[in-house]
């Protein structure tokens, strides 16, 4: 018969190699998240025009968690309904680039070295949950960025 002290140090293994499993499943989907929510400016292979496209990130989080693999699908594109069938051949450009097809990314590299309209002081990083930036078209006109369709945005 096995010995009570032997059965705790068993559990108490059995649940530390648990809790790290999960905690390394847990920071592998909490990447997944930072790398491709929100909307993403990809180009489209079949028009090679701008498409503004958002991934299924419960696909990919879920996928990210269980088997630690990445498996993305859009779950919305800027070209559907009329083309929702496509291949999703755009989605080689996300996993080559993560982060950086993000309208956040394109937004901050935009503003980057560039003086403020009003203040003259040189853009440094953005505070989105601050003070958002806008744009000033030709005609004065003041525009949030959340205005302009990501397919826009170049």
């Amino acid at each position: 018969m096995v010995s009570e002290p032997y059965l705790i140090a068993i559990a108490i293994v059995g649940s530390l190699s648990l809790f790290i499993l999960i905690y390394f499943a847990i920071r592998r989907a909490s990447t997944v998240w930072a790398q491709y929510r929100g909307p993403q400016v990809v180009i489209c292979p079949e028009t090679r025009q701008p498409a503004g496209v958002q991934v299924d990130l419960t696909r990919a989080e879920k996928a990210a968690f269980l088997d630690l693999s990445t498996d993305l699908r859009l779950s919305s594109c800027s070209r559907w309904p009329e083309r929702e069938g496509c291949g999703q051949e755009c989605l080689t450009q996300l996993e080559s680039a993560p982060g950086e097809c993000g309208v956040r990314f394109q937004l901050e590299h935009w503003y980057r070295g560039k003086p403020c309209v009003f203040c003259r002081k040189t853009f440094g990083p953005i505070q989105w949950h601050d003070h958002r930036p806008s744009l000033v078209t030709a005609a004065g006109e003041f525009v949030a960025w959340n205005d302009i369709a990501a397919e826009k945005l170049s």
